[in-house]
Order: structure tokens, then sequence, then C-alpha cells
């Protein structure tokens, strides 16, 4: 899978506003694919704040520049304003497996996948840019993602 290594460097040198731009369309392009599946918005908007969460969780860290990438998923989903600290203790009490709830993210993304494989990749990649948002996807997110995909 030397394409996924690849895409994480690339992803980790992008600046900002296009950082930004791609993870937002990924986004998109994801809960479209999600939400002919479920026909509730606000339940696929959901399954994929848990999926960036486990995502941003997979090294045991969460930092301010994922926090960054998910905050705002995370106050749509809580319904408040939350702050990195408290995202943070959502975070550690919610995804307590080892793995991050890897097959929870991995039946997502092959529920997306029998209805629609652009929407799957796309659920891929913006799982990819919460992992690089920092900058440095380690060797645990990179395997992690690996296993998503297998």
């Amino acid at each position: 899978m030397m394409e996924l290594e690849k895409l994480c460097n690339v992803v980790e040198k992008m600046g900002q506003k296009e950082f930004d731009a791609a993870i937002a369309e990924h986004y998109a392009k994801a809960l479209v694919g999600l939400m002919r599946v479920y026909d509730d918005k606000k339940k696929c908007m959901d399954l994929l704040t848990v999926a960036a969460m486990a995502a941003a969780h997979v090294d045991g860290k969460f930092t301010k520049e994922e926090f960054r990438q998910i905050g705002g998923l995370i106050d749509i989903a809580s319904g408040t304003d939350v702050s990195y600290d408290e995202a943070k203790a959502i975070l550690e009490k919610t995804i307590t497996e080892k793995n991050s709830e890897e097959e929870f993210v991995q039946a997502l993304y092959l529920t997306i996948a029998r209805v629609d494989m652009d929407a799957a990749g796309a659920y891929m990649l913006f799982l990819i840019f919460i992992c690089c948002a920092d900058g440095d996807a380690n060797w645990k997110e990179r395997k992690w993602l690996k296993n998503i995909y297998k």
C-alpha cells in the first residue's frame, strides 16, 4: 500500500487553506454517500464524527491541530460549543479501544462502499486527512488506516 504512504506524505505537507478545502470536500462526499444508506443527516453526521474522533485518537494523542479539524463536528454532534479540553475529555471517554474502534470505522467504510465506492473513497480520504492534521501521520496511524481499507 505504497500509495497510502505517498498520499500521507503529500497531505502532511499541504498548506492550511488547501488542507481545509480538501478535508471539507471529502467529508461532504462521504456524508452524501452515507445518507444514501441512512436517510437521516444528523445520524450520518454523528457517525462521521465518531469515525473522525477515532482517527484523531489512533496514536493515543489528541492534538490542537486535530481538534481544529474535528472540533466543529463534535460541536454539531453534542449541540454545544466544545473547547479543546472538553473535546479531549469526550474523546478519551468515548474512544477507549486500543485500535480506536477500528471495527466501527471499518464497518462504516464497508456500509458506504455497498452503495457508493466514490463516497467510500472520500470517507477514507477524510480519515487520512484527520490522521495527518498534525502534520505527522505516524506508523500507528498509517497501520490503522491500512487495516480499515484491507
